[in-house]
């Protein structure tokens, strides 16, 4: 996949998922763009890797953008930061669980 220029951030809710990177339209403007997809992981659901593994199909460079569930702070914080390693290992048995394929790793770090 080669590298781009646009970048789509997604933050949607995981029960939005589906119905959204379903649309073949979006897909195709996605690739004629040759945008990638920023996905927010803020939890590891079935809903959250059909949508990564769509873009993959759609060879759609994805970046992982890994998010805390809001109630342990949503984003990587002086409050959570030990918890950091605890997340990448959830997201890293998640991906090999679910065959997924990344292009970059992002961290939100809120200070």
């Amino acid at each position: 996949v080669e590298p781009t220029d646009l970048t789509f951030y997604c933050e949607l809710p995981q029960n939005e998922l589906v119905e959204f990177f379903s649309n073949q339209s979006l897909l195709e403007h996605l690739h004629r763009l040759n945008a990638s997809v920023s996905l927010s992981i803020r939890e590891f659901s079935e809903e959250r890797a059909f949508a990564v593994k769509q873009l993959n199909r759609a060879n759609i460079p994805v970046a992982a953008w890994l998010l805390f569930p809001k109630d342990e702070g949503y984003w990587i914080n002086m409050d959570n930061i030990v918890n950091v390693s605890r997340l990448y290992q959830q997201w890293k048995k998640w991906t090999v669980k679910n065959d997924l394929v990344w292009n970059a790793i992002g961290l939100d770090m809120e200070v």
